[in-house]
């Protein structure tokens, strides 16, 4: 029975250090607040399911430091990534799971079947995990150009400028209702973009999926986030939000980043009133995710908007209105990726 405990105390310990290295990482370097409080959830469970059974006392008469012929080891000169260092710790939190229900067995078969459901409750965190490590990321510094949809022949003409100028990431939006042509459009957009430019679709989720775009952007009345995470769980799904409120939900439910506007008025949509560089400036300083800000920014005013802390812009008239959107391209985005 002694060696029983002492295997379940060890494999115990395994466990929940595995599940802290897996929460830091996602809460400190990935931003991911619904992963990581799922791995915390997980973790305490795992706390309480044990000691249901089992006192700390019970487990720590069983260790045995001094008799344990692995405490020697050494691998302090191995050195992995950030995604190396949480997926090892899940794998490694998944087998401590399978050795405790393995010697569970001979202790408490309730105890063995609590931490069965707990280990295939970790297989389904960690898929989530690894899509979300699949994702790919906006840049730190990022110029989003959108392009909307319209006439073919003048769509084509912008979108070959855009795409000689290499932005960080286009959006398409399309308010039409020939989805078949939306289809098209994006896929032919996804070739002619150079590959480290993100490419992400407006409002469809469908579409995204079918053209093999990088993500999808969505308003505050489009299809729900949470329900397009679950069809896109390795994409960049971003949202746009008025006010904080807003933002917080975006974080909550996955947001990967969110756009905020019109920060000037805007041609666009002259009907929303602007909401100014000192409200801009008081969201990101409350939100953990990054921002892009969009609405009336062109070369002129760029530095005053990336003064409020935000991530980057998107923008549309700046690009489309241009007499030559690949020189304002490359100036923006030089601006952008030199502020500091």
């Amino acid at each position: 029975m002694n060696e029983i405990l002492r295997i379940l105390d060890a494999s115990f310990n395994r466990a929940r250090e595995g599940l802290r290295v897996v929460e830091d990482g996602l809460r400190f370097s990935l931003n991911d607040r619904p992963l990581t409080f799922q791995i915390k959830k997980l973790r305490h469970d795992l706390s309480k399911t044990v000691f249901s059974y089992l006192t700390p006392e019970d487990l720590n008469r069983s260790r045995q430091v001094l008799l344990d012929s692995s405490r020697h080891d050494d691998f302090r000169g191995e050195k992995y990534r950030l995604t190396e260092i949480i997926m090892r710790n899940l794998r490694r939190t998944g087998e401590a799971l399978r050795t405790m229900e393995e010697y569970a067995k001979n202790i408490s078969p309730a105890l063995s079947n609590k931490i069965h459901h707990l280990r295939f409750n970790l297989y389904q965190i960690e898929k989530q995990v690894t899509l979300k490590l699949m994702r790919k990321e906006i840049p730190p510094r990022c110029l989003c150009v959108i392009l909307n949809l319209n006439e073919e022949k003048k769509f084509r003409f912008l979108s070959e400028k855009v795409a000689k100028a290499g932005p960080h990431m286009v959006q398409i939006r399309y308010k039409g209702e020939d989805i078949p042509y939306f289809l098209k459009m994006t896929c032919w957009l996804r070739q002619i973009l150079p590959e480290e430019t993100l490419l992400l679709v407006n409002d469809r989720p469908d579409i995204c999926l079918v053209a093999r775009a990088d993500g999808v952007h969505l308003g505050q009345k489009d299809f729900p986030l949470q329900a397009v995470r679950i069809l896109l769980p390795d994409k960049i799904i971003g949202l746009t939000c008025q006010n904080l409120s807003q933002a917080k939900t975006a974080i909550k439910n996955g947001a990967d980043y969110i756009a905020t506007g019109p920060v000037f008025p805007t041609a666009v949509k002259p009907e929303k009133l602007p909401i100014g560089l000192e409200r801009l400036t008081g969201l990101v300083k409350k939100v953990t995710i990054p921002v892009l800000a969009i609405g009336g920014i062109n070369e002129d005013n760029l530095d005053r908007v990336l003064a409020t802390g935000v991530n980057g812009v998107a923008v549309i008239s700046a690009v489309a209105a241009s007499a030559h959107p690949d020189k304002t391209i490359r100036q923006m985005k030089k601006t952008i990726e030199g502020y500091l």
